[in-house]
């Protein structure tokens, strides 16, 4: 442990390194675009729930909002990593890493619309 009380060094017990993770998880509420995925997450377990569908696509509509958070995660990493390393000043790379982690993000969320075309379609279709 550093003099200000703060774990510089790698954790020592599994509890420890739980603690850590869940601290992580818990910073995703101070990101905009989580708060937003948590709301898209809600109204998509809502809608699995009143259109009955089966176990099958409960696990994969759950695979895809654990992703999209993941990667929301990710990006919230890249970024603040480059912000610190950087500082305020321009850096083209570490634009570059934070676009990239940018559109990593945009690619989960591209899969996670054609998978909810796989999830809910037949449901939506039988509706009709």
């Amino acid at each position: 442990m550093a003099s200000n009380g703060k774990q510089v060094g790698k954790n020592k017990t599994w509890p420890q390194s739980f603690r850590h993770a869940l601290a992580g998880v818990a910073l995703l509420r101070h990101e905009r675009n989580a708060r937003l995925d948590l709301v898209w997450a809600l109204l998509s377990m809502a809608a699995a729930t009143l259109l009955r569908l089966p176990w099958q696509r409960w696990i994969v509509l759950l695979l895809v909002i654990v992703s999209m958070f993941a990667a929301e995660a990710l990006n919230t990493a890249v970024e603040r990593t480059v912000d610190a390393a950087v500082g305020p000043h321009f850096n083209k790379l570490a634009g570059q890493a934070k676009d990239l982690a940018a559109g990593f993000v945009l690619l989960v969320a591209l899969g996670a619309v054609i998978s909810g075309l796989w999830i809910f379609g037949p449901a939506l279709l039988q509706l009709l």
